[in-house]
């Protein structure tokens, strides 16, 4: 388990099949406000090129914005450390690249933001929504749902068929389920 200052990170497993795919992870910090989330060399670059825009953006709408809050992106080298017989001093060493060793050579990237629900959320937030605007792969399982009840993070197909349902039952909602403000 990873940890920080003494502090355990919970794992999160994500329920998002591209992650996996793609070998991310996900920890949240003890407390529940901040996330950890590894990422690729191209999304890296991709943020740093996004963040001039994104801290104008927040300067001028941070109190509305329902865009996460982006604390750092950092990038780590993990080292072997060599431990000398008899007390001698330790010297750190790189572990050659690609061995799969704990001490792989290659920088690991991150970024670190405050969680996107509060720490306490769970009392109050009956739905959680992942929308990336496609409904290919974009519905939660039955199994998931069983096995989450509210904390199942829900996807693009299940917000249309929830607002199709409050339209069919609810004429005045309109069809495009106007009226229907995320985080509001």
């Amino acid at each position: 388990a990873a940890a920080l200052h003494g502090r355990a990170f919970r794992s999160f497993a994500s329920n998002s099949k591209g992650s996996a795919r793609s070998g991310t992870y996900f920890w949240f910090s003890d407390c529940g406000g901040f996330m950890v989330k590894t990422l690729k060399g191209a999304e890296a670059r991709a943020l740093r090129r996004m963040m001039g825009p994104y801290a104008q953006h927040m300067l001028r709408h941070g109190q509305r914005t329902l865009l996460s809050r982006i604390c750092g992106l950092y990038g780590v080298r993990m080292v072997d450390v060599v431990r000398p017989a008899h007390g001698a001093a330790s010297h750190p060493r790189p572990v050659p690249a690609g061995t799969g060793a704990v001490g792989d050579d290659s920088e690991h990237l991150f970024v670190v933001m405050n969680a996107v629900f509060p720490a306490r959320g769970a009392a109050f937030i009956t739905e959680r929504f992942d929308l990336k605007g496609s409904t290919v792969g974009r519905e939660c399982g039955a199994a998931e749902r069983a096995e989450k009840g509210s904390l199942a993070v829900l996807k693009d197909l299940d917000l249309a068929r929830e607002v199709a349902d409050a339209a069919r039952a609810d004429p005045e909602v309109p069809a495009g389920g106007a009226g229907l403000f995320p985080g509001a």
